[in-house]
């Protein structure tokens, strides 16, 4: 087992625990074999890039964190929509759909892609390339100056494609260099405002359709608040919520308790919201009966570390972070 590994998925059903998972039980392959044919572990080469033994391999070789620094962006690059791609393999097999057929495909019958990986995979790696070489490096610099980056490519269920990407960038601020800096560098470059539909109607399109945050079943795996923390806290401009430092340890408990049960019930008055029935800040908080002040306090404090607060207004509570030259390329 020098170049691969079996993988055991973490779960949070009834599987075999760390309780049960001994020297014995891996040494078996029938009950191996059990967990593979069940989905829920699958041998993985050790030279086969991206995979799990493949980064534990390079995990000394590649400690950019420590070398770079934090690094600066991380973005999520995927095709949402493969209309060429699905148009070429199913001429391949032999059948002719127009784009509004394709368009029209169900998730299951997109699932095609599986059928060539090698079709799938290289128009992915090239319009990957290009964006890279094109926008991301290019004249424009839309994120700045990039200095430094690496990313890895996962597969979806269906068989598509998609990268993660992290990026350094020159004369970023750094973790240590004020909130107000940090702030203003974000939103030069970050933002979820949802763009006019009569000045920027390719922008809102692109950003109401792939932009916004809709709920599914991944959302609720660990609670009945979505792990992703949709919808979203509105927030009259951008800030970075800091750690609340007070030597008196039960007033501090208490403050971020208060706190965390007023965002709490604004956060479910919200997800209760279908009708959209607030137009503005000020509406939510007159339901709720908070004061605007007191509101962006409770938004600044955290129990560690720190978190950024991105300016959104009400009807922007759905919309993940964008960069508007990278979401029209």
């Amino acid at each position: 087992m020098d170049s691969a590994s079996t993988a055991i998925r973490k779960s949070y059903r009834a599987l075999p625990t760390e309780n049960n998972i001994d020297s014995s039980f891996v040494k078996d392959p029938d009950k191996i074999k059990s967990l593979i044919l069940k989905d829920n572990a699958y041998h993985v080469p050790q030279t086969v890039r991206g995979t799990p033994p493949y980064w534990k391999k390079c995990m000394y070789k590649h400690c950019r964190s420590k070398t770079f620094g934090i690094f600066t962006f991380f973005l999520t690059l995927s095709d949402l929509k493969w209309a060429d791609t699905l148009d070429a393999i199913l001429r391949q097999q032999g059948r002719q759909l127009d784009n509004e057929q394709i368009e029209n495909l169900s998730w299951e019958e997109k699932t095609l892609l599986r059928s060539n990986p090698v079709t799938t995979a290289r128009p992915f790696d090239h319009r990957l390339n290009c964006f890279f070489n094109d926008i991301l490096f290019g004249s424009a610099q839309p994120l700045g100056k990039i200095t430094h980056y690496s990313y890895r490519i996962e597969f979806h269920q269906r068989g598509s494609p998609h990268a993660h990407c992290v990026l350094w960038v020159e004369n970023a601020p750094k973790a240590t260099d004020s909130n107000e800096e940090i702030a203003d560098f974000i939103d030069e470059y970050i933002t979820c405002k949802i763009p006019s539909q009569e000045d920027e109607p390719d922008l809102h399109n692109f950003e109401t359709t792939v932009q916004k945050h809709h709920h599914t079943y991944t959302c609720w795996k660990k609670s009945t608040i979505c792990r992703f923390h949709f919808p979203k806290l509105p927030s009259p401009y951008t800030l970075i919520a800091c750690a609340l430092e007070y030597d008196d340890l039960v007033f501090k408990a208490a403050t971020l308790e208060t706190a965390a049960d007023i965002l709490t019930n604004i956060h479910y008055t919200l997800q209760d919201d279908k009708d959209n029935k607030f137009e503005s800040l000020d509406e939510l908080l007159k339901k709720t009966q908070m004061t605007l002040k007191q509101y962006v306090y409770d938004l600044s404090i955290t129990k560690r570390g720190k978190t950024v607060v991105l300016q959104r207004q009400i009807d922007e509570i759905w919309i993940n972070p964008y960069n508007p030259s990278l979401l029209l390329a």
